[in-house]
């Protein structure tokens, strides 16, 4: 049997407890990654959605 070299992390929401994705090893990335299902993001391409909702929350703010 081949032994696991990676980590890999099942992530859950602290507020209601449901299943939200799995953080892996992505061999042909090379790092690891958020994989949703459908979806994998690499931290860079979750760092870009963090800063685009802080930049549209800044604006909300400015707004209000």
């Amino acid at each position: 049997m081949k032994q696991e070299l990676t980590k890999k992390f099942n992530v859950y929401s602290t507020h209601s407890g449901a299943f939200l994705g799995v953080i892996r090893w992505e061999k042909g990335w090379r790092h690891y990654v958020m994989d949703y299902g459908d979806i994998i993001m690499s931290l860079a391409c979750n760092e870009q959605l963090n800063d685009l909702m802080r930049e549209l929350e800044d604006e909300r703010k400015k707004r209000q």
